[in-house]
């Protein structure tokens, strides 16, 4: 008789197919598809090592077009790692211009081409009490952070830093482009860099080296 694997250490994808499988299926380790076993920076990730949610606000400037992108593409890719549940993402813009808003209906429609979903974000301001309330704010560009950083403090919670801080090649350290008043080409190279830069903090979570990327102090 086989040994069932620990449901502690299964997907709930796993986990719920365990739980159908009948007990034949489940004795003969020939009816039952492979399971992996998890990396220990799986189980981080999955929150069985750690208990709080990572809370990561996205700044730009009026929270329309790239702030927004980066909050639903880092979101899904951390859905697609397999830990939705350890990220808590947001957005905000240095200026009131679009308080209350939708997206950018082009940052909307480039996005949702590639499977990303921008239709229920509303804009809203950066706030003073944001550095007390995310772990890591993460601004598109140098004068967000400027922004960001008139508003630093000595016990503050979040670690601040430029998004394509986590980008790979030239594109790393860099501004990310606002698109606003280009064509589609800007929302497509956008998207590019969102991708880029989101699997570069996941690597970093992962791997642990997230705050030598800090710019707080």
């Amino acid at each position: 008789m086989s040994e069932e694997p620990p449901k502690a250490l299964l997907s709930p994808a796993d986990a719920e197919l365990l739980s159908v499988l009948p007990d034949c299926c489940i004795e003969d380790p020939r009816c039952v598809p492979e399971v992996p076993v998890p990396t220990s920076a799986d189980l981080i990730l999955c929150g069985t090592t750690m208990e709080e949610k990572i809370r990561i606000l996205f700044v730009c400037t009026g929270n329309i077009c790239r702030s927004p992108t980066a909050e639903v593409v880092l979101a899904q890719r951390a859905r697609q790692r397999g830990f939705p549940e350890r990220l808590d993402v947001h957005s905000a813009g240095t200026h009131a211009y679009h308080v209350g808003e939708g997206a950018d209906a082009r940052s909307t429609e480039h996005a949702l081409r590639r499977g990303y979903d921008l239709s229920r974000h509303r804009a809203r301001k950066f706030r003073a009490s944001d550095l007390d309330d995310f772990d890591w704010v993460l601004c598109m560009d140098r004068s967000h952070l400027e922004h960001v950083q008139e508003f630093f403090h000595d016990d503050q919670r979040a670690h601040v830093a430029l998004f394509l801080d986590f980008a790979s090649g030239s594109a790393r350290g860099q501004d990310m482009p606002d698109p606003y008043y280009g064509g589609d080409m800007g929302f497509e190279n956008v998207l590019d860099l969102c991708e880029e830069a989101s699997l570069g903090f996941i690597e970093r979570l992962v791997s642990g080296d997230l705050e030598e990327s800090s710019r707080r102090g």
